[in-house]
């Protein structure tokens, strides 16, 4: 190890002598010195989550139905038809609400971000 340290070295300095070996150390030293502070400098920005889910729209009445005198008119099929409308309507509103909760949870993390990378930059001034 020690001497294998020792040609490490030996093939540093080569026929540059101490000059060379006194450069080498000096960009080292400022390569060391300078590190830090890019690392510490850096701060890492969110990026703000996007949804592009849209509601579902709500079925139609059949024209049987009176809303008024809450009576209808309407076959058994018309009736099975809307029902099944409002059961596929009700899914879809599951379905959007898990996608609206998911991105709420998005946006809070964003703003979480957000918040740390303020602070990494207030702390870099």
């Amino acid at each position: 190890m020690v001497r294998l340290r020792f040609l490490q070295w030996q093939m540093m300095v080569g026929e540059g002598g101490p000059m060379k070996l006194n450069t080498f150390c000096a960009v080292a030293v400022l390569l060391v010195a300078y590190a830090p502070s890019v690392a510490m400098a850096y701060c890492s920005e969110p990026s703000a989550p996007s949804f592009y889910g849209t509601a579902p729209t709500e079925p139609n009445k059949p024209y049987c139905i009176n809303e008024y005198s809450n009576t209808h008119t309407c076959s058994d099929w018309e009736i099975r038809s809307y029902n099944s409308d409002i059961d596929r309507y009700n899914d879809d509103l599951r379905r959007y609400r898990v996608d609206v909760d998911s991105y709420v949870r998005q946006l809070q993390d964003y703003v979480d971000g957000a918040v740390d990378y303020a602070k990494c930059e207030i702390g870099n001034l």
